[in-house]
């Protein structure tokens, strides 16, 4: 079921990608064999019945997993880390008060207060040597 509010949403920057090509060229050679992708946005909302839903939409492959972390003071501490099954598409919708099949809970819980606040992070999945070389040129 599609959100409909509060979504947070995150993503990673550029800047990552940048610091990766920086030490690539640094040190000459490729990074060995795989380097993490960068793209997609993730994010919680809270669906029509009212349970926090995880949105996730993902560039090339998707993602293996995904964190959910909560505000602790001025930082994030990790509430739940979940793994994915193969997921097809471009996008996602997960209940995280009734995971789907397949989806797996690899630390934390997914014990929610409705007081806090959540945001998610999609776990980078590993490009070959040659999809990272074709991706340079969108982050350069």
């Amino acid at each position: 079921m599609p959100p409909t509010s509060g979504t947070t949403i995150g993503r990673r920057p550029g800047r990552h990608a940048l610091a990766l090509l920086a030490l690539t060229a640094a040190t000459g050679c490729l990074p060995f064999p795989t380097t993490p992708s960068f793209g997609g946005l993730t994010g919680i909302t809270v669906n029509a019945d009212g349970r926090l839903t995880l949105v996730m939409a993902w560039c090339g492959r998707p993602p293996d997993g995904v964190v959910v972390s909560r505000r602790s003071g001025e930082g994030l501490v990790d509430q739940a880390r979940l793994t994915a099954p193969p997921l097809p598409g471009s996008m996602a919708y997960l209940d995280l008060e009734k995971l789907s099949p397949g989806w797996s809970v690899t630390g934390g819980d997914l014990e929610f207060r409705r007081e806090r606040k959540y945001t998610a992070a999609g776990h980078d999945v590993l490009l070959s040597t040659a999809e990272f070389t074709a991706r340079l040129q969108y982050y350069c």
